[in-house]
C-alpha cells in the first residue's frame, strides 16, 4: 500500500458517486464508472455532502484505524478522519485496558498502573491534533480540556464532520 497527498485545492464541482464512491461531475445524472443513477444535489451549506467524509484508511476499523494511531504517533501536522479517529480511540483503550489488568494481577494497584494512565493520555494527544486540523480548527484548542467545561467544546469539535475549505494540513490516504 503507498501513501499519495490529496489534492489540496478545493473542487466545488465534483461529488462521489453513492454506489463506487468515484469522484463525478456534481451535475451527472448517471455514474460514469459503475452506471449508477444519482440522486439529485440537495442544496445546503455543507460541502461535506459534496465531498464525503474523509478518512486516511480506505475501511476504517479497529484495527486498520487502530495501526494508523500507532503508525503516526508522534505526528501532528495532517489531518485524522472521524471515523479513524473514534476507530483508534476505541483501539488504544482496549489496548491500555488489557495492559491495566495485566499490571492488576502482577502487583495490584502500583505506581506503574499510574504511569500507564499518564502515558496513555499523553499518546493519544496528537491523535486529538489531528482530527482538530481536518475539523479546520488550530490544535492549541485541544488546551481547552483544561479548563474543565471547555471539554465540551473539544469534544463537540471531535465529533464535527470534515471540513473541506480547510486546506492549511495536508489530508493523506491510502491507496
Amino acid at each position: 500500500m503507498g501513501i499519495v497527498v490529496l489534492n489540496m485545492e478545493i473542487v466545488m464541482n465534483y461529488k462521489n458517486c453513492e454506489n463506487c464512491e468515484k469522484e463525478i461531475p456534481i451535475d451527472t445524472v448517471y455514474c460514469p464508472f459503475c452506471g449508477m443513477k444519482q440522486p439529485p444535489i440537495t442544496t445546503g451549506n455543507s460541502e461535506t455532502n459534496l465531498r464525503g467524509a474523509y478518512n486516511e484508511t480506505s475501511k476504517p476499523g479497529l484495527i486498520p484505524s487502530t495501526k494508523l494511531f500507532f503508525n503516526d504517533i508522534f505526528t501532528v501536522n495532517k489531518c485524522m478522519g472521524r471515523a479513524d479517529f473514534w476507530w483508534s480511540c476505541l483501539g488504544v483503550n482496549i489496548l491500555f485496558a488489557l495492559i491495566e489488568l495485566i499490571l492488576i494481577s502482577l502487583n495490584g494497584f502500583t505506581m506503574a498502573l499510574k504511569l500507564i494512565f499518564d502515558l496513555m493520555w499523553l499518546l493519544t494527544i496528537p491523535s486529538y491534533i489531528r482530527r482538530l486540523h481536518d475539523v479546520g480548527k488550530s490544535g492549541w484548542n485541544y488546551l481547552w480540556f483544561l479548563t474543565g467545561i471547555g471539554a465540551f467544546y473539544v469534544i463537540y469539535l471531535l465529533i464535527k464532520p470534515t471540513n473541506w475549505a480547510s486546506t492549511q494540513w495536508p489530508r493523506i490516504k491510502e491507496i
